[in-house]
């Protein structure tokens, strides 16, 4: 019975997330390098996407989580031994009275060029 119940919530959260079209910050990402495009144009589409998500699951953040607004995205790439290396690092700002607080989280892609 217990497993049964577990299959059964496991299901629904799949149909749940499935229909808000929910990513992880990874992998959005990683669709946009799979995109291409310019340095400047793979950010601001990773900033964008960025801010959609948060908005969207928003509620499911801890208390702690969600005070944090995606304030700005930055993209290093480096070509290292014939591999690209992205670097995205987003910037979270939670508006204080005195000023931001800040916190950074950054997801790094290896692509190897043929």
């Amino acid at each position: 019975m217990k497993k049964l119940l577990f299959i059964i919530s496991i299901l629904i959260f799949i149909k749940v997330s499935s229909q808000t079209g929910s990513y992880t910050s990874r992998e959005i990402d990683s669709l946009v390098i799979s995109e291409g495009g310019s340095q400047s144009l793979m950010s601001i589409k990773s900033e964008q996407r960025q801010k959609e998500w948060q908005k969207i699951n928003r509620n499911y953040f801890s208390r702690e989580i969600a005070k944090y607004k995606l304030f700005r995205t930055d993209l290093i790439v480096e070509e290292l031994d014939g591999k690209k290396n992205f670097i995205f690092t987003h910037t979270h700002c939670w508006k204080r009275p005195l000023g931001c607080s800040y916190i950074t989280s950054s997801n790094k892609f290896i692509v190897h060029e043929w």
